[in-house]
């Protein structure tokens, strides 16, 4: 369940520096997740490298792209 899924937070220099440049203010409120959680009735597609794989998403189908 998407509610269940525990979102990385990554750290702000990520995303405000490059190199030895800083881009925004120190005090600056910055929020760098590693990904976000999609709710599966929004997604109409899982596209791969092997292939689109629609719904239902089947996870034996989705491992054997994988494995293709």
């Amino acid at each position: 369940r998407e509610k269940d899924v525990v979102i990385e937070k990554r750290g702000r220099e990520e995303v405000t520096t490059m190199g030895t440049r800083t881009f925004v203010p120190k005090d600056a409120a910055v929020q760098n997740p590693a990904f976000d959680a999609t709710p599966m009735d929004l997604v109409s597609a899982i596209i791969t490298e092997n292939g689109i794989i629609r719904p239902p998403f089947v996870m034996e189908e989705i491992l054997q792209a994988k494995t293709k």
